[in-house]
């Protein structure tokens, strides 16, 4: 194994208040009751209008109105169909 020359980073207390050379303590995270309240509160109102919504919707809501749908008079892109054969002239 390599020696290396000493250094100020060999002369550690071995019982100093440091954890790492970077990393410190990991912070607890901590919500507060105003912080949950905010979050459970913006729940209830997100299913609260979900709910609302739901239930006064229209009952035909999902189904397309009538002005849309093509009628009869408005061309559609269909395959042609073949004229009729002519009619044969009539022998006396």
């Amino acid at each position: 194994m390599t020696q290396y020359p000493h250094d100020e980073f060999d002369d550690v207390p071995e019982d100093g208040p440091r954890q790492g050379a970077h990393r410190g303590l990991r912070p607890t995270v901590r919500v507060g009751a105003r912080e949950l309240a905010a979050i459970v509160l913006a729940g209830v109102l997100t299913l609260g209008v979900g709910v609302f919504a739901f239930l006064n919707a229209p009952a035909d809501a999902g189904t397309t109105p009538a002005a849309t749908t093509p009628t009869a008079t408005t061309p559609t892109a269909t395959t042609p169909r073949p004229s009729p054969p002519a009619a044969s002239p009539a022998t006396p």
